[in-house]
């Protein structure tokens, strides 16, 4: 019976991309204007930071 093995590897030059991108459309809208709600990839790491209504919280996700 033959196995295989299930691969899920991020692009990650598509993934700074939509980061960059996320990040620029956070800056330019009205809904986000003096908030400190960002985003940012350091590395394999996401960062978001989002303290929009009060409520603040920091998530970092790994990417492997």
């Amino acid at each position: 019976m033959p196995s295989f093995d299930t691969v899920c590897e991020a692009d990650l030059v598509e993934v700074k991309n939509a980061v960059d991108n996320t990040a620029k459309e956070i800056g330019t809208r009205f809904d986000f204007k003096g908030t400190s709600a960002a985003i940012e990839l350091k590395d394999k790491f996401l960062n978001l930071n989002d303290r929009l209504f009060g409520f603040g919280f920091g998530s970092t996700f790994l990417f492997l």
